[in-house]
């Protein structure tokens, strides 16, 4: 299987610079392949299916068209090309993907997918900060001020230093503390 995409990052490289993605001076084969998947043109999203047709499991290739539809808007046609990327891509990285999912879905107005989304995630990773943060913000946007708590208590006692603990703790004071 790698040796499959072995010539892939070069493919996508020359593909994308024939596309007017940014060229850079002789940076290294695999470099310059994810330099041009981060910053290719929103148009190029036709290119980057085409060379998903012709090599299809390549995770980079999933993950920036999907961030491209995600960038215009186009919600729903992201979630397509995020479970390519999840379903191809490593068992160790499905996770991050859920996260994503779950937020591509409260976007999409679709909370209680979004939700369980969440939960089947924290089912197999109850201990997760990251998990448990997003599903506490989705408590808290949905008007579930309990879950919230109930998610959020778990998260500052996992979690402390978590990047958003701060404004988790500065809630959780404004609803009357962790009771």
């Amino acid at each position: 299987m790698t040796e499959r995409f072995g010539m892939l990052p070069l493919l996508v490289a020359l593909v994308l610079a024939s596309c007017g993605g940014p060229q850079k001076s002789t940076p290294a084969p695999a470099q310059e392949s994810q330099d041009s998947l981060a910053s290719a043109p929103t148009d190029s999203i036709a290119v980057l299916s085409v060379l998903w047709d012709r090599h299809p499991g390549h995770v980079p290739v999933a993950q920036r068209i999907g961030q491209l539809l995600e960038e215009a808007g186009r919600n729903e046609e992201s979630l397509v090309w995020w479970r390519r990327a999840r379903e191809a891509d490593a068992p160790e990285n499905k996770p991050a993907y859920w996260l994503d999912h779950a937020r591509l879905l409260h976007a999409l107005r679709r909370d209680t997918e979004a939700a369980a989304c969440l939960d089947s995630l924290l089912e197999s990773r109850p201990d997760w900060p990251e998990a448990l943060y997003n599903r506490g913000a989705l408590c808290v946007n949905t008007g579930d001020a309990a879950g919230a708590r109930r998610h959020w208590s778990r998260l500052l006692e996992l979690a402390p230093d978590h990047p958003m603990a701060e404004r988790v703790s500065a809630w959780m004071s404004s609803q009357g503390g962790m009771q």
